[in-house]
């Protein structure tokens, strides 16, 4: 292999190699995005929770409170 054969395909594999590290940036991009959205998610899911076991609670005490002066 020639020096100009060598440059040549230093200069192609360089080319390669930038192009797959720019898809992995972008993959790695959409993941964070995904990460971001599947944490939103369950933040609502918990607020959700939050506001289900909140309801329950208030019931059960004035449940509690209705046997108690029946």
């Amino acid at each position: 292999m020639s020096s100009t054969e060598y440059q040549q395909l230093v200069e192609f594999l360089t080319g390669q190699f930038s192009n797959v590290d720019r898809r992995f940036v972008e993959v790695d991009r959409r993941i964070a995005s995904l990460e971001r959205r599947v944490d939103d998610g369950f933040a609502q899911v918990d607020e959700k929770f939050r506001e289900v076991l909140g309801h329950l609670d208030e019931r059960g005490r004035s449940r509690a409170a209705s046997d108690h002066g029946a």
